[in-house]
């Protein structure tokens, strides 16, 4: 049984098929030019006859990857893509009518030899071939010109997803008009996208960077150097101010130069940094405040010293004790300044344990409302509020520096809302805050003052930086406030609007650990003698003179070092005799830190007391870990010094 696929056309009758396909380069009736041409066309050509092929050129081969033989006399709808054979026969069918199909010029698909796809554009004509009618074909094969326009679409498809897709707004401007932009930009600045095509470019910049922003423009138009990036504010549909950062180049749109713009909305990544930046500005004020605070200690050291030993004096009388006792309490007044520096700078915990904020905002509150009563308190407290470790005397500092604040803003009165709640802080705002993420209390005081412009809420915790007249504040309580919360590992927060009033926002970090209230302290007696060697050292020789003096008061004889080497070396001297070493925590020499490991190696029962300007914590508190006995801050007056010695003696 033959195997030939049949023709899917009629055979003309009284007609036989041709047994072979011949080379158009021997057409018996053309001339050899002719034949020579058509059989080096770039074109595949053939002719078909009641659908078989009848001739083929060399390219019909090479595109097919068929030898003639196995062209000739073949249906020339086998060699094509199935789902194009109907749509072929009825182009070919039509032309043998007599008549042109309506597409002169289409794209049919070729199954070549390798069993691989060739597209080609074919178009034909009817002729008449050895008597009978026939089609003329040619085909051109447009394989890698389709290819290569799939590519492309594929390519721009991808672009324009990417572009309608991308967070950042793009945008393309010709003649201060928008031509192109994605959803972003709409969304961006919160119009629809008919809204912004009607809108004047320049209404969309803030004034104060328009002239910036179409100098820059027009200098890039004429190919100048513009800086890229730069920042810029524009101003959304509501009338909020986005700080924007602006990239642009220059591209040709439909003939004509234009501008390619991408901008991003840096908004909350300008806040983070400046968090960082103010975080790390105050950091540097609180190393300053805490130097300042610890030299001041310093003096304040010397004048309580001198004035205690006076007030012992048996043969003192009425007048000169009055004004001894009124240098104390300049003294004390000058301490809590410099307490409230250092809270500011190290902040200071003492005493850290679990606590209820709920109780110390009550009672804070409580307190402020009996001492200004033209202030109306109103509490709105969660019951389910998250403890947290806390030195409660601090906190309750912080609590009360900011209703001062509130009351001074609030003058001659108003109103004091004070919440607490629980929140949960996430990685952007802790980054930015410079504090571990999780969980948080949270105490809010909002006061119907006056309020606070911006210059003024950025600068609220500078140390000495104050908005009353001079005489009526150090510039130090919300100073204090900030050093005292960033040390328990939270922050603070300040909204405010001039004339709108403020809002102080304290995070706390939460604790696991239960609420427990601490025991009532025994109160030492006033003043304990002792008997002893006692090494005094401290780089300062006021500090050497007059703690010598209270020293030999209480009944101890006394050597002094000047530095940390000198303190060691003494005390390898006089091991055997002294029992109890006062290091100052900030010296010269070897370190105090190593000199603590040697005597401590040297007479394991020999007692260390610490003394500093600075509070307990920092270095003072690691020294402590390393096996000292007390620690006692500057300036202490005679009686807190025999109190002290008296207490880790005993211990």
């Amino acid at each position: 049984m033959s195997t030939q696929p049949k023709s899917p056309l009629p055979c003309a009758k009284g007609r036989e098929r041709p047994h072979c396909a011949r080379d158009l380069s021997r057409l018996g009736d053309s001339s050899d030019i002719f034949s020579a041409v058509i059989n080096n066309a770039n074109e595949a050509v053939l002719i078909t006859q009641d659908g078989v092929i009848q001739a083929a050129n060399k390219k019909a081969m090479e595109i097919s990857g068929r030898t003639l033989e196995e062209l000739s006399s073949k249906p020339f709808l086998e060699f094509l893509h199935p789902e194009d054979r109907q749509l072929a026969m009825e182009r070919y069918l039509t032309r043998l009518d007599g008549r042109e199909p309506e597409e002169k010029l289409w794209v049919v698909r070729l199954m070549d030899k390798s069993g691989g796809l060739r597209y080609l554009e074919s178009r034909g004509a009817a002729i008449p071939y050895e008597g009978k009618a026939a089609v003329l074909h040619f085909f051109t094969d447009v394989t890698r010109r389709l290819q290569a326009e799939a590519q492309i679409r594929a390519s721009e498809a991808q672009y324009r997803y990417l572009v309608e897709n991308a967070s950042d707004a793009i945008c393309i401007i010709q003649d201060r008009e928008l031509c192109f932009f994605n959803k972003a930009a709409a969304d961006m600045l919160g119009y629809t996208p008919q809204e912004v095509l009607e809108i004047d470019l320049l209404d969309l910049v803030h004034p104060d960077f328009r002239e910036r922003v179409v100098n820059a423009h027009l200098k890039r138009l004429k190919g100048e150097k513009v800086p890229n990036p730069y920042n810029f504010d524009a101003i959304a549909k509501s009338g909020k101010r986005i700080n924007a950062q602006l990239t642009a180049a220059v591209i040709e749109w439909e003939g004509r130069p234009a501008l390619l713009v991408l901008v991003r909305d840096v908004t909350e990544s300008r806040k983070r940094e400046e968090q960082i930046q103010q975080a790390r500005r105050m950091e540097a004020l609180g190393a300053l405040a805490g130097g300042i605070a610890h030299d001041f200690n310093n003096l304040l050291m010397a004048v309580q010293g001198h004035a205690s030993l006076m007030l012992l004096s048996s043969d003192l009388d009425r007048k000169k004790a009055k004004s001894l006792r009124c240098i104390e309490q300049c003294v004390r007044s000058g301490a809590e300044l410099t307490s409230q520096l250092l809270g500011y700078a190290k902040g200071g915990k003492y005493q850290v344990r679990p606590h209820n904020l709920n109780t110390i905002i009550e009672n804070t509150a409580a307190m402020f409302g009996r001492a200004r009563k033209e202030i109306r308190i109103h509490l709105d407290l969660s019951p389910e509020l998250w403890a947290s470790e806390v030195d409660r005397a601090q906190i309750e500092q912080v609590l009360l520096n900011i209703y001062v604040n509130a009351w001074h803003a609030m003058d001659p009165g108003g109103d004091l809302f004070i919440r607490s709640c629980n929140c949960t802080v996430d990685e952007v705002q802790a980054r930015g805050m410079e504090v571990a993420p999780g969980k948080f209390a949270k105490i809010s005081i909002t006061d119907t003052g006056v309020g606070m412009d911006e210059d003024t809420r950025k600068r609220i915790f500078e140390p000495f930086f104050t908005t009353r007249e001079m005489g009526r504040g150090t510039g130090l309580g919300m100073a204090s406030a900030y050093g005292i919360v960033k040390n328990h590992g939270g922050f603070i927060h300040v909204y405010s609007e001039k004339g709108r009033g403020a809002t102080f926002s304290v995070f706390l970090a939460a604790s696991q650990g239960c609420i427990r209230e601490a025991a009532p302290e025994n109160q030492a007696p006033a003043l304990h003698r002792g008997r002893g060697l006692v090494l005094l050292a401290d780089d300062e020789a006021m500090i050497r003179d007059v703690g010598g003096r209270m020293l030999h008061e209480l009944g101890y004889e006394v050597i002094t070092a000047a530095d940390a080497s000198e303190a060691v070396r003494l005390f390898r001297q006089n091991a055997r005799d002294i029992k109890l070493v006062i290091l100052d925590v900030i010296m010269p020499g070897s370190g105090v830190d190593e000199a603590l490991k040697i005597i401590r190696k040297s007479s394991p029962e020999a007692r260390i007391l610490l003394s500093s300007g600075y509070s307990v914590e920092g270095q003072a508190r690691s020294l402590m870990e390393m096996g000292c006995h007390g620690f006692i801050q500057k300036p202490f007056d005679i009686e807190e010094l025999a109190g002290k010695i008296h207490a880790i003696q005993a211990n």
